[in-house]
């Protein structure tokens, strides 16, 4: 009987362990980098440019947040990020015009755990910055709706290799400046790492 029981306890411990040793709450900090493309960007018949370039890669963001689990399987909670994205460079008689899209956002996050898997849906808005230099030097920002996805393997308690995609939901780009600002839609692909402080 003592076998047992025994046996029965340390069944027990594993259990309550292997239910926590993974879980998913608190605070965390996300760091990615891959390849962003922006849609949507005026060709160059459309803007009278001698010629265009496109810089896709590296894209990188970074994000802080807090998830709470409900249950065991399922945690929500929300985070605010700041990323960099593509550049374009459209080229003119009179020079160059140099384009670089940023983005911070405000995302709800719903997480669902399996064993060292978390699977990860966000949802939120984003301030999308288009920045202009060279033959003009302006800004133009626009609110737009954001959707991720992402997947998380954990290697530790704390530790996790991550993989986002992120869609950045905009318009037509049919000029550039100092006509009024369109806002591109934003792809992009993120590898990179979950870190849980506690």
């Amino acid at each position: 009987m003592r076998t047992n029981f025994v046996k029965a306890t340390l069944l027990v411990a594993s259990l309550l362990f292997a239910s926590t040793a993974f879980a998913r709450d608190g605070v965390f900090f996300n760091l990615g980098a891959g390849v962003g493309f922006l849609s949507g960007m005026p060709s160059i018949k459309t803007v009278g440019a001698t010629s265009r370039s496109v810089q896709n890669f590296p894209a990188w963001q970074a994000s802080i947040g807090y998830l709470h689990d409900f249950y065991p399987s399922f945690g929500a909670g929300f985070e605010v990020g700041y990323g960099g994205f593509s550049k374009y460079r459209y080229d003119f008689p009179a020079g160059r015009l140099d384009t670089r899209s940023s983005e911070l956002n405000f995302l709800v996050d719903f997480a669902a755990h399996l064993k060292k898997v978390d699977l990860i849906l966000k949802i939120g808005a984003g301030r999308n910055t288009v920045d202009y230099t060279g033959l003009e030097k302006a800004n133009r920002t626009r609110i737009q709706p954001v959707t991720e996805l992402a997947v998380a393997y954990y290697l530790s308690p704390h530790y996790a290799l991550q993989i986002t995609g992120e869609h950045v939901f905009g318009t037509k780009v049919t000029s550039l400046i100092p006509a009024p600002y369109q806002a591109p839609s934003i792809t992009a692909l993120l590898f990179g790492v979950h870190i849980k402080f506690f």
